[in-house]
């Protein structure tokens, strides 16, 4: 199929002796090729489209001289593959160089990134390197700010990618060095270039990091509104989505609702874009939780749910539990909290308050054994008294299964060890009051039971 592909454009081209046609063709028919892993065609197309792109036809056509910089990056595989890895390296670079001269820059950032990619692959070179090369690459002006910038990003894409490895490997050295870099690399970025002469997904970049690593989230605003403020919509939902974010970070009441407004705008319009609706939807559980407004947030749990996200089930479960526990609607929020931490028992930040809830509600509750809760097809009958099921059946069942993580884990922050403390304190109140057994009563208790069973 991919020969019929191509066999016409190139009998055109050398009926008609038409460049541009072939190139074109053979430009497709190489990513085709390369995304089958298909090096050796790759290699004898890729020299055809290079004397293709040699021609005054081609050069004069500035649109069909765009599919050059895809060649050169689907068929850099092969001239690795080959042994010419240094002169695809110079082709990408020469693409990069060029490109950064043209107004447009179609496929300057997928070239850049393959040139990172591939002179990293090279062994004896470090992501140091790489950006001291970026810092100064060759045939780009001082002067050419956007493309500057771009490498620049470039580089804290390199450095992310090695704090992934070292955290994967546990080198808390490396991570702390690259994440240095990172920061370091924002604030150059963020003190050098002024954002109208900053490409949007440079802008994004930005933004994003001032918005999410920073202590003054702010600052990101100017980032977004450039962007925002320009006839090209690349980026226009997650500049959007940010503006929100900041609107629902604030002290201001309006603010918050503002953001709201905003993030249902964004949830209804990005239908191509399902992370940021999935994210809109997650701040607006968020935000309706901040400004009390429960009703909001029950709903939006709900449809983050329904919806089948994944990236914050976790945190919108307790967040839909909290939304009935704050309108007294207890059988509703003991059902939710018991999913919380039955499912996320380790993730401490959520199943701990939950735990606490349960017990705390149902010791206020002080149903007996026998008593009916809830109405109609939620009606049951209390089989174990509230104060002793709440202490023997969840709260010292959670505390004893995840004292290994508050004993023996590093990591655990002192808001996850605040937590934790506050059910062990609580398990340990009841424990004492004289209220309840023991559970070294209860296993008393149990052992005897045995020994009578034996006895019969």
């Amino acid at each position: 199929m991919l020969r019929n592909i191509t066999c016409r454009p190139l009998k055109l081209r050398r009926a008609r002796n038409n460049d541009s046609v072939a190139g074109e063709a053979l430009s497709y028919l190489v990513g085709m090729l390369a995304a089958k892993k298909d090096r050796t065609k790759i290699i004898r197309i890729h020299g055809l489209r290079m004397q293709c792109l040699s021609t005054k036809i081609y050069e004069r056509i500035t649109g069909r001289r765009l599919s050059r910089p895809q060649v050169v990056v689907y068929g850099m595989p092969a001239m690795k593959a080959v042994g010419r890895r240094r002169q695809g390296l110079k082709n990408l670079q020469d693409v990069i160089t060029e490109l950064a001269g043209d107004e447009r820059q179609f496929f300057l950032e997928e070239s850049v990134n393959a040139f990172s990619d591939f002179f990293l692959q090279k062994e004896g070179n470090t992501p140091e390197q790489l950006k001291d090369f970026y810092y100064s690459f060759p045939g780009i002006d001082i002067s050419n700010r956007r493309v500057l910038a771009l490498l620049r990003i470039a580089i804290i894409g390199v450095f992310e990618e090695q704090i992934k490895t070292a955290e994967a490997n546990e080198d808390k050295d490396l991570v702390l060095k690259y994440s240095s870099g990172i920061k370091a690399l924002f604030k150059d970025l963020k003190g050098e270039f002024d954002p109208a002469q900053l490409t949007n997904f440079v802008l994004i970049r930005i933004g994003d990091y001032l918005r999410k690593k920073t202590s003054a989230p702010k600052q990101a605003l100017p980032y977004y509104e450039e962007l925002l403020s320009r006839d090209d919509k690349f980026g226009e939902f997650k500049a959007r989505l940010g503006i929100a974010d900041v609107l629902g970070s604030s002290d201001d009441v309006s603010d918050n609702k503002q953001a709201i407004v905003s993030l249902e705008d964004i949830r209804k319009r990005a239908t191509d874009d399902e992370q940021v609706q999935e994210d809109a939807l997650f701040r607006i559980v968020e935000i309706s939780a901040k400004i009390g407004d429960w009703a909001k947030c029950e709903t939006s749990c709900r449809q983050y749910l329904d919806a089948k996200y994944s990236k914050k089930t976790a945190q919108v479960s307790y967040l839909f539990a909290v939304s009935y526990d704050k309108r007294g609607m207890n059988e509703d929020a003991l059902f939710n909290y018991g999913n919380v931490y039955n499912r996320y028992r380790g993730f401490i930040l959520i199943s701990a308050p939950s735990v606490q809830r349960v017990m705390e509600i149902m010791w206020q509750r002080d149903m007996k054994a026998g008593e009916q809760v809830g109405t109609g097809d939620k009606a049951r009958i209390v089989e174990m008294d509230d104060r002793q099921t709440c202490y023997q059946k969840i709260g010292w069942p959670y505390v004893n299964g995840t004292k290994r993580i508050r004993e023996n884990n590093p990591d655990m922050t002192d808001e996850e060890k605040d937590l934790w403390d506050a059910v062990a304190a609580l398990v340990k109140k009841y424990e004492t009051s004289g209220l309840i057994k023991t559970m070294e009563q209860v296993r008393e208790e149990e052992l005897e039971a045995k020994r009578r069973g034996k006895g019969k």
